[in-house]
């Protein structure tokens, strides 16, 4: 393990561009599609539950004292279920994730920018980008959020400001007119964004105060809930019900009609240029995590052993998709209504066994 630790001030940064750096550009379409006016409900609704959530992850990292996620899995399930259910549940969705969220960027790049830039090269680029950040080990990640985080809050709050110009009340009332399966339906996609703060429990003993994470996740689940209804918001407010729902993409549509002074336009570049900067720490904190589980699973000492490896795996996952785009909306509609019962139901099933396991005296 890296011998220095994050800041829960840089915690709390990481944790930001994970849980709003690729959600958002897809979450005004998605509310709007299955709960209209009532989409804010929905994201109400997801913080209430995800600070319970906050509270039983920062509750099972406890139990877990200087041990590892995985050993402590093991611990608690046996060598042979625990390996199994660390590799089926823990490795390979953290890995397919963190392919993910390379691809979604690139995509979005070329189909903006560079039309006939070939994607894997791009995706190359973009891996070698994570792998430079994430040998440094955490503490270069949580350096590097620390640092980007002023500039990318100051010109994405510029951006919305912009963008809030051309918001009439109109299209945004009424301000409920869902129906409560819509409504719920919108805190569930919420809550699948929300929960992926359970990548603390890899991470929990490498941050300083490990007895403050409960209130850093809790801290930082209200901030990005206030972001994500600031952005359903001005989004809505810009083009509507109807015509959030038609567009794929309704964050970056919003940005591309943007204009300054009536003769500065295109400030999708400059919005690009800052979810680089938000996607490059999320993805290469996902890559440092994925590395961290298959170091602990295959037991080595160092993480870095299996970063190359790791990335090649990844690069050749990310190429799989061919309609991207398609498979984007796809995969974030699948994430609202099952990544919550995944999170809930591992998190939730350890704690349990764990919380029984201590009062029997059997850990």
């Amino acid at each position: 393990m890296p011998s220095e630790q994050i800041s829960q001030k840089q915690l709390m940064f990481i944790l930001v561009f994970v849980l709003y750096g690729t959600v958002f550009i897809t979450m005004p379409r998605e509310l709007s599609v299955s709960a209209q006016h009532s989409g804010w409900i929905g994201i109400v609704m997801a913080l209430l539950i995800c600070l319970l959530f906050s509270w039983m992850v920062a509750k099972l990292a406890s139990h877990m004292g200087n041990q590892d996620f995985v050993s402590y899995c093991r611990k608690l399930l046996g060598p042979w279920i625990g390996s199994v259910f660390t590799f089926v549940f823990l490795l390979v969705p953290t890995i397919l994730f963190t392919a993910f969220t390379g691809r979604i960027l690139i995509e979005m790049f070329v189909t903006l920018i560079l039309p006939e830039t070939p994607i894997g090269l791009l995706l190359a680029m973009e891996l070698l980008l994570r792998l430079q950040l994430v040998h440094g080990g955490l503490n270069i990640v949580g350096r590097w959020g620390q640092f980007v985080m002023p500039g990318v809050a100051v010109i994405l709050i510029a951006l919305y400001g912009l963008a809030a110009v051309n918001v009439s009340a109109d299209r945004i009332l009424p301000l409920s007119n869902g129906t409560i399966p819509g409504i719920m339906e919108a805190t569930f996609a919420i809550c699948g964004a929300f929960t992926q703060g359970m990548v603390v429990l890899f991470i929990w003993n490498e941050v300083k105060e490990p007895e403050r994470i409960r209130r850093s996740l809790m801290w930082t689940v209200a901030l990005v809930a206030v972001f994500y209804l600031f952005t359903y918001f001005i989004t809505i407010g810009n083009y509507g019900i109807a015509s959030t729902q038609r567009l794929a993409f309704p964050v970056i549509e919003m940005i591309k009609d943007l204009s300054f002074f009536d003769f500065i336009e295109h400030l999708e570049a400059i919005f690009l240029a800052v979810w680089i900067f938000m996607n490059v720490t999320k993805g290469g904190f996902s890559l440092y995590v994925s590395s961290i589980i298959v170091q602990q699973w295959c037991g080595l000492q160092n993480y870095r052993k299996v970063l190359v490896p790791l990335c090649v795996i990844i690069y050749f996952i990310s190429l799989l998709p061919q309609n991207m785009l398609q498979a984007i909306l796809e995969y974030e509609e699948v994430k609202g209504r099952l990544f919550v019962w995944y999170a809930f139901g591992v998190v939730g099933f350890l704690l349990l066994l764990s919380t029984a396991r201590r009062k029997l005296g059997q850990l």
